[in-house]
């Protein structure tokens, strides 16, 4: 990645990196440690009374029109040409920071609404891509982390959002115009564009991993303020009750805490469900639609049918949804006309024995993937190479297989 010599005159105040998590550094690695972004150092200073209290989400919080135009100029231009640590400085993170943390909390639920409905689209749109300051330890980075905390322990759309724009931040498809000499505007050929599009897959693939696991511990700081018992060998249905509606639907959304063991034990409880979005499924629940327990199954499908957009839309398949798929194709591929299915012994999840259960299960899902992943080699060509090699099957399978659409 790209080094910035002119950054190692900052003072040495600037940006620090977290040490304490020593995959995320790769996010800026081959980069100074002193960035031109010393304004995340200092001390976070509070917002007005008037700022946080008297206020809405719109754009109403002190904010000018100037301000949010150079915001919304500054997103643009970081989205079609992605910027790398190094090349983030404090003309761009500066202002899209300083607007994100003035907007207030919702006075309804006194939770900060960033990646929902009920947030502006440039709201959205900074909150995506300061997802990169999780990269670095400061006063600033722990306020904004603070905030994002709120987002997703109140607010069950804003953890839906949260997995959207964590995939649409590494591509994003954006047309260009041109105007031919007539006057007709015309698409060239689209590109691929993102806010973290100067970084490569595997510095993605670390940093984001370590933004997961942050993710479970916040779960699991929730729990433990709810009253539950982790450390109990068994985790009742009743216990699963003191959990909040959008932890709870953070666990089936966030594959990461989703297979952890005592999460999973506490989501297989089939605990009360309200307030959930309908669409899409959450990952979690595509695991659970092919579990060993009847119970769960049919919980599960409760959850599922409820589902108005089927299939799911493109940009709803999260990378959540991949990692569920690439589970269920591999137990639906160790099943074998006569045999008993046995679940790779490294996989967290309790799939069925019974094939008849995991084909049931499977067709349920596949009706839910979008056609443009199925027809994806990366993981369409699996699911239609294990349908097209149980095409011929006789009894329950093939009434599965036949239902599919």
């Amino acid at each position: 990645m790209h080094t910035s010599r002119s950054s190692t005159s900052c003072s040495k105040s600037s940006l620090r990196l977290s040490t304490s998590q020593e995959s995320i550094r790769y996010l800026c690695r081959g980069t100074s440690l002193n960035f031109r972004v010393s304004w995340i150092s200092q001390a976070q200073q509070p917002l007005s009374e008037t700022s946080t209290s008297t206020t809405d989400l719109n754009h109403s919080f002190m904010t000018s029109d100037v301000e949010l135009s150079k915001v919304r100029a500054l997103l643009v231009s970081v989205r079609d040409a992605p910027v790398n640590t190094a090349d983030a400085t404090d003309d761009i993170l500066g202002p899209i920071y300083s607007y994100l943390m003035k907007i207030p909390p919702s006075p309804s639920d006194n939770t900060y609404h960033w990646f929902c409905s009920r947030a502006q689209q440039l709201t959205i749109d900074a909150a995506t891509f300061l997802l990169r300051l999780f990269a670095y330890d400061s006063p600033r980075v722990d306020e904004w982390k603070k905030r994002l905390k709120s987002s997703l322990a109140g607010c069950c759309h804003c953890i839906k959002g949260l997995g959207e724009a964590k995939t649409s931040s590494r591509k994003t498809l954006v047309a260009q115009w041109a105007s031919t000499p007539s006057g007709i505007c015309v698409v060239l050929t689209p590109t691929l564009c993102s806010y973290f599009g100067a970084f490569s897959d595997s510095v993605l693939e670390a940093f984001y991993g370590s933004f997961d696991d942050w993710e479970l511990s916040i779960v699991v700081e929730a729990l433990v303020r709810s009253g539950v018992d982790l450390s109990s060998s068994t985790l009742a249905s009743r216990t699963s009750q003191k959990v909040s509606q959008p932890v709870l639907y953070h666990m089936v959304s966030n594959m990461r805490v989703f297979r952890d063991p005592q999460i999973l034990s506490l989501v297989r409880a089939c605990p009360s469900i309200s307030g959930w979005p309908s669409d899409p499924p959450p990952p979690g629940l595509f695991v659970l639609l092919m579990d060993e327990s009847p119970d769960v199954r049919q919980w599960a499908k409760a959850q599922v049918i409820k589902s108005t957009q089927v299939p799911m839309l493109e940009s709803q398949f999260v990378a959540g949804h991949e990692l569920a798929l690439q589970a269920v194709i591999s137990a639906v591929s160790l099943s074998r006309k006569g045999e008993v299915v046995v679940t790779d012994s490294t996989s967290p999840y309790f799939f069925s024995s019974d094939p008849t259960q995991l084909w049931s299960g499977f067709s349920q899902i596949l009706r839910h993937v979008p056609t443009e992943v199925l027809a994806k080699p990366s993981q369409g060509m699996d699911c239609k190479r294990i349908v097209m090699g149980h095409l011929h099957d006789v009894g329950p399978r093939e009434s599965y297989l036949c239902s599919l659409p």
